[in-house]
């Protein structure tokens, strides 16, 4: 199963906006998917990211929110709509109350990775969101220890996690750490706890008993307070207090997800090469040159260039797709197009030529003329050029037309 059937089996079957990490961890663990990956969460994101920006509306998948993604066919029974509204009602705010023992596994072990509770606050764990934020209070040494953010909502958990031998912890929620205090600098509650709204009603003898129970909703000046406190002691930080946008994929899973969605394009071309050649041609036949695929450089010439952009007859652009193969003959070509008046010479290769590429040019004059361009590019210049000139044609159409009642462009 590929890593896209994956996270629309999980989707479908969780019902819910989740983000990529909780996406792959989900099908790793239902044996949805296999892979020797270090990071398959970095793979989902760039392939769900990349599906949604290349097919657009086509695309199984919709962003919800930042970090989160549901199905689109979702918009046909407004399941995303009521999740716009949730989020647009704004986050919420929990504390939840551990022990030294379970937070030190959440920090060793979980990695803050998920929120469990006793069943009888099942209630209140479905009250989660995507987006919602939780501090952690650490019971009997009176700290604040770490801040999460939820990313799914409610499920039952049936393994054990946590060190109490009585309770499994099974109301659960996935979440995402973004702050976790070293151990020896940890906020204390006394330093803050008369700023605190849900302390004060209590008398200052008996303040403690704000913090007695597993789970409690804060509001959001208290927890904006214990942030900005924690915020100022030493911290680990993750990936959800960068800003917005997933985490860049390594280039060989952005490639390989691109050249997936170049292979599903309504094309005549079979091979991955010759559709490359074929999309440049489509791109230099509506930027207004005469583009043709397998063009001689001239009438008689022994050579022929995979991709030409011609002026009427005089030659513009030469293009040569070697994503596999010799370079140097592919450099042979583009060189005698440039002694044959071609002005402008690109050369389409994977990511991991680069270098030798730039080793075979170091000493060549045809560097001085020549670009080298990814698939990934070449995709992105397909894709831009002909939803451009789609909506330029319409700018150019400088007719009367006789119409009833006009239509969104």
């Amino acid at each position: 199963m590929t890593f896209l059937d994956a996270a629309e089996a999980i989707l479908k079957k969780h019902g819910q906006p989740l983000s990529p990490t909780t996406i792959a961890r989900l099908a790793l663990d239902e044996g949805l998917l296999e892979t020797a990956g270090k990071t398959p969460h970095a793979t989902m994101s760039a392939q769900i990211n990349t599906d949604i920006k290349r097919r657009g509306r086509q695309s199984k998948f919709v962003k919800v929110s930042r970090g989160l993604f549901g199905l689109s066919e979702w918009k046909k029974s407004d399941r995303l709509s009521k999740d716009d509204a949730q989020q647009q009602a704004g986050t919420r705010y929990w504390m939840i109350t551990t022990s030294p023992d379970n937070f030190e596994l959440d920090r060793k072990k979980l990695g803050f990775r998920v929120q469990g509770l006793r069943h009888r606050h099942r209630k209140m764990v479905q009250k989660f969101r995507p987006g919602d934020k939780v501090v952690y209070y650490i019971n009997r040494i009176s700290r604040f220890g770490a801040i999460a953010r939820i990313t799914s909502g409610y499920f039952k958990g049936t393994d054990r996690l946590w060190t109490d031998e009585d309770e499994l912890w099974p109301s659960r929620a996935h979440s995402e750490p973004e702050l976790v205090l070293d151990a020896e600098t940890m906020l204390d509650a006394i330093r803050i706890k008369d700023n605190l709204s849900f302390v004060q009603k209590y008398s200052t003898r008996k303040w403690g008993i704000a913090f007695q129970g597993s789970i409690r909703e804060l509001s959001e000046e208290d927890f904006k307070l214990i942030e900005s406190e924690m915020k100022k002691l030493p911290h680990s930080q993750f990936e959800h207090t960068q800003p917005p946008g997933p985490p860049p994929p390594p280039p060989h899973i952005a490639e390989t997800a691109t050249e997936d969605l170049i292979m599903r394009l309504p094309l005549r071309a079979k091979s991955l090469h010759d559709r490359l050649g074929e999309m440049l041609e489509a791109v230099g036949s509506l930027m207004g040159y005469n583009a043709t695929t397998r063009q001689k450089i001239t009438p008689d010439h022994v050579y022929e260039l995979d991709v030409a952009w011609l002026k009427n007859k005089n030659p513009q652009v030469a293009i040569e797709v070697q994503i596999s193969g010799n370079i140097d003959s592919a450099l042979k070509r583009l060189s005698e197009a440039k002694r044959f008046n071609y002005r402008k010479l690109i050369l389409v290769i994977k990511e991991e030529q680069m270098r030798h590429l730039n080793a075979l040019v170091k000493m060549d004059e045809i560097r001085h003329w020549l670009d080298a361009w990814s698939i990934s590019s070449v995709y992105d210049l397909y894709d831009a050029a002909t939803k451009f000139f789609r909506l330029y044609d319409k700018i150019e159409e400088s007719r009367w037309k006789d119409v009833a009642e006009l239509d969104l462009v």
